[in-house]
């Protein structure tokens, strides 16, 4: 208000949340910035693009966040125990007796890993990783890692009380992580699975993940579990990668002509490659017996496949000596022909003698 223009701006109100004194507003556009992306800045200037004063101040905004992060691992955790009770509830056996006595009894179970990044490239300052639940598919844990915290962004290293001023830092800095973006995946894993004893009571015994074989080998390597962890492989990704050969091999040359790898082809084979081990899963010496995998030269062991190239490099050889073979085989006989039909004539007409010749 202005005694001489009167009302200048008006800033919006909003009711606060419960019985506390935040501002219901700038909770809501906090929470909508971090499910959409939307960082301060970017608020700032949506706001401003409609003529609108910013409903909060910076250090409102990261208060704010601070209150929402809070809550959600709060619900977070919430959530997942009430997914490990409900693992521990499914799991029964055969016979329909429960598995678990008592809620102090250690439970084996198979889970899903897979990591992510913040954006692709290997140059994210952000992964997660998490851990599902096979049978049922409910999250049982997730873990972050971040290179990057924007509080670090203070005194440098070689400057004075720059160690005093880290170490008042300590509990509060969000950089969990120091290497490369793509170890984030089997780092997060080490962390899931070293604490799933303490948090749920659940041995992960069993790793179902999409082929990369850094984050089992490390999680394996730990000790975690009173026995050793399996890994498995998802058939999904494994005829992926069958499809991803065939791209390869469809590019390289004498592959032309009549027979050659179509993309319809490469989808058919894939599927057939995918039902035979759906088919005939577990048993690995079943899966080699099918007829497909050999025409292909697949063999599911402890790679899952081999690379097609070699066999259709074979399969090229063999029809190359039988087309030599066919070849030779039709010149001997055109000229056991063209001898017969000579010695026929000169029985007929008689020896024919060229200029000089008696």
């Amino acid at each position: 208000m202005c005694g001489a223009w009167g009302d200048i701006v008006t800033t919006p109100q909003s009711a606060a949340v419960g019985e506390t004194q935040q501002s219901e507003l700038p909770a809501r556009l906090c929470v909508v910035g971090k499910d959409c992306s939307i960082s301060f800045t970017n608020l700032k200037n949506l706001f401003g693009g409609m003529n609108a004063p910013l409903a909060m101040h910076l250090k409102t905004y990261q208060n704010t966040a601070e209150k929402v992060h809070e809550a959600s691992m709060a619900a977070a955790r919430d959530k997942m125990q009430e997914a490990a009770a409900a693992v521990k509830g499914a799991q029964v056996s055969e016979d329909g007796e429960d598995r678990v006595n008592n809620a102090d009894d250690l439970l084996d179970v198979c889970v899903s890993y897979d990591g992510t990044w913040k954006k692709r490239g290997h140059t994210s300052n952000f992964g997660v990783g998490t851990v599902n639940e096979v049978t049922i598919g409910l999250v049982l844990d997730f873990s972050v890692r971040s290179k990057y915290c924007h509080g670090n962004l203070g005194p440098k290293e070689d400057a004075e009380g720059y160690q005093a001023w880290m170490e008042s830092r300590k509990d509060v800095c969000q950089k969990n992580f120091r290497g490369l973006s793509n170890a984030m995946e089997f780092a997060a894993a080490g962390v899931i699975f070293s604490r799933s004893l303490e948090l749920h009571k659940l041995q992960h015994v069993t790793m179902l993940s999409d082929g990369d074989s850094k984050a089992y080998t490390h999680v394996a390597g730990l000790g975690v579990c009173d026995k050793d962890i399996l890994k498995e492989d998802c058939v999904n990704h494994v005829a992926k990668r069958i499809h991803s050969s065939m791209e390869k091999l469809k590019s390289k040359k004498g592959l032309g002509r009549k027979g050659k790898l179509t993309n319809v082809m490469m989808r058919k084979l894939t599927n057939y490659y995918a039902t035979a081990l759906k088919g005939d899963a577990p048993d690995v010496t079943k899966m080699q017996k099918e007829k497909i995998l050999k025409k292909m030269g697949i063999y599911p062991g402890s790679h899952h496949e081999e690379h097609p190239r070699k066999a259709t490099q074979q399969k090229v050889l063999k029809a190359k000596v039988k087309a030599m073979d066919t070849f030779k085989t039709a010149q001997k006989c055109r000229r056991l022909e063209a001898i017969a039909n000579e010695q026929k004539r000169i029985e007929e007409e008689g020896p024919t003698y060229g200029a000089g010749e008696f």
